[in-house]
C-alpha cells in the first residue's frame, strides 16, 4: 500500500515538472517571436492628439456588462473613431461598434477559438487599426500582440 502511494506521488510530480517545462517552453517560444517581430516588424507610430483612430479588440464577452464596461468608454472617447469587435456572441448594439463574428461552418470545422483568432487577423489586415487588443491573456492577448506588430 505505502510503495503505491509513493508511485503515485512520483508520478504526480513527474507531471507537474512536465506541465512547468511545456509551459515555460510556450512562453518562451512567445517571447521569442515577439523579440523577432520587433527587430523585422513596423516601427510604432505616434498618435496625434487630433487624430482619431480606429481599436481592434477580439475576446469573448459573455454579457452585456463586459461591453459596458470595457468597450463603450472606447466608444465615448472623442479620439476614438469606431471600434471593431471580433467575438463569437453577438453583442447588444452600440454607435461606433462593427461586430465581426467568424462564420459558423469555420467555429464547427476548426472550433470557436481558431476561427474567431483567424477572423481577428483578417480583420487587422484588412482594416489596420492602430490599437489592437485582445481580452483574456491566452490565446486572445497574445495574438493581438503579434497582430500589432505586423499590421
Amino acid at each position: 500500500m505505502q510503495q503505491n502511494k509513493n508511485r503515485k506521488s512520483t508520478n504526480n510530480s513527474v507531471s507537474q515538472a512536465a506541465t512547468r517545462f511545456f509551459l515555460r517552453f510556450i512562453v518562451a517560444s512567445y517571447l521569442a517571436i515577439v523579440g523577432f517581430l520587433k527587430l523585422v516588424g513596423p516601427r510604432q507610430k505616434e498618435l496625434r492628439g487630433d487624430e482619431q483612430f480606429e481599436v481592434l479588440l477580439t475576446g469573448t464577452f459573455y454579457s452585456e456588462n463586459w461591453i459596458l464596461s470595457h468597450i463603450k468608454p472606447l466608444v465615448l472617447s472623442r479620439e476614438c473613431a469606431r471600434v471593431i469587435v471580433v467575438t463569437d456572441f453577438p453583442l447588444p448594439t452600440l454607435p461606433g461598434v462593427k461586430v465581426i463574428m467568424p462564420f459558423s461552418w469555420t467555429s464547427r470545422f476548426l472550433g470557436h477559438v481558431p476561427s474567431r483568432l483567424i477572423t481577428f487577423l483578417w480583420a487587422g489586415f484588412r482594416w489596420r487599426p492602430k490599437i489592437v487588443g485582445g481580452f483574456h491573456l491566452l490565446f486572445n492577448g497574445l495574438v493581438s500582440v503579434m497582430l500589432a506588430r505586423f499590421i
